[in-house]
Order: C-alpha cells, then structure tokens, then sequence
C-alpha cells in the first residue's frame, strides 16, 4: 500500500509548480491537512510523498518579492518552491492525478535523520537557511 493513499488523492489535489507534464510538484489539502508530491528533485531524498501535516492555518500563495511559491503554517513559512504555484482546473486535474500513481513512497529524507543525497551522491544537510556537506 502507498503512503497514505487516504489523503493522496485525485479529489484533494489543489494545484502544482513546475510545467505540466515535466514531472510537477503536486500539492493536496483535506480540511486541516496538507502536503505534495516531488516528482523530480536536485535531491533525491526529496523525491516522493511529502509526510501528510495539519494545521488550521496553512496557506500556500505566491511571494510578491519573487512569485515562487511558499507554503506556511502555524505562522511560519516551512516550505519555497522553485517555482510559483498554479491552482488546479478542470484543464491540469487529470494530469496532475498521475503523480498519485507515479510516487507512491514517502520521502527518505524525514526518515534518514534530515539528511538529503544529491543525484551524485553527495550528503547535506539543511539547518539554519542553509545546507552544509556531511
């Protein structure tokens, strides 16, 4: 069974970032929980099915700075995409469901201690805004 197919699903899609069909970034809502799906990353360990969270007060919008998109909840901005979000339509939604089959797996780097592996192999870790080499 994939990690919580109970939230992952076509019905709680609510937009991506990235270009349609290029492996996007898909992001899911249902009431109070909240979380996407990383189809292609610099970090493999940031591949797969971001943990399902919940907060009564999680927002995702564009940055006026930059346009990218940055998630937030409990008052702090958790999460800046590459790219800026789009919302779903009748157009993007079957699309998008295919990240659903596509990745299945929660991410490895929650699960690792935080550490995530570029696609060469290489450990960082992400603390205080920055990576640092492990």
């Amino acid at each position: 069974m994939a990690y919580r197919d109970d939230f992952y699903k076509k019905a709680n899609i609510i937009g991506y970032t990235g270009t349609i069909g290029s492996n996007e970034t898909v992001y899911f809502k249902d009431g109070n929980e909240y979380g996407h799906i990383t189809q292609d990353h610099n970090f493999v360990t940031n591949i797969g099915r971001e943990t399902v969270r919940s907060a009564s007060d999680y927002k995702i919008e564009n940055r006026s700075s930059d346009g990218r998109c940055q998630e937030s909840a409990n008052g702090v901005v958790f999460h800046v995409s590459r790219n800026p979000f789009i919302a779903v339509d009748s157009s993007t939604i079957d699309q998008l469901a295919d990240a659903i089959t596509n990745k299945t797996e929660e991410k490895e780097y929650p699960k690792n201690g935080g550490i995530l592996i570029d696609k060469n192999g290489r450990k960082f870790k992400f603390s205080n805004g920055k990576f640092t080499r492990v």
